[in-house]
């Protein structure tokens, strides 16, 4: 009975876990990246105009490794000269008055 509870609680954090993130206001821009620059540990760079209050530049904290390899995927398309595919957050908190970056593909 004990094992039933525990799985029963691990399967309702997780749902909980599931419907935040499936709540976030996500939107999209797809471009070249211009401007990349970092400002006191947060890399921020421009794609396009994303909407919902986003401007045209995402954020992207340093300090984390994901962080750290969204932004070295933003300057090797940068780089390269090839577009990309960049979401953001725009529930999270903003930086500069810009969202923060959910994910990146180079398209």
């Amino acid at each position: 009975m004990k094992q039933v509870f525990v799985f029963a609680s691990i399967v309702s954090a997780l749902l909980g876990s599931l419907s935040t993130t499936a709540n976030a206001a996500i939107v999209q821009a797809t471009g070249q990246i211009q401007g990349p620059r970092i400002e006191s540990g947060v890399a921020i760079f421009s794609v396009g105009a994303f909407g919902s209050g986003c401007g045209s530049r995402a954020w992207v904290d340093l300090s984390t490794s994901a962080g750290r390899a969204s932004y070295n995927t933003a300057l090797i398309a940068f780089a390269m000269g090839r577009a990309v595919a960049v979401r953001v957050n725009t529930d999270d908190p903003k930086v500069f008055g810009e969202c923060k970056l959910y994910d990146i593909a180079i398209v």
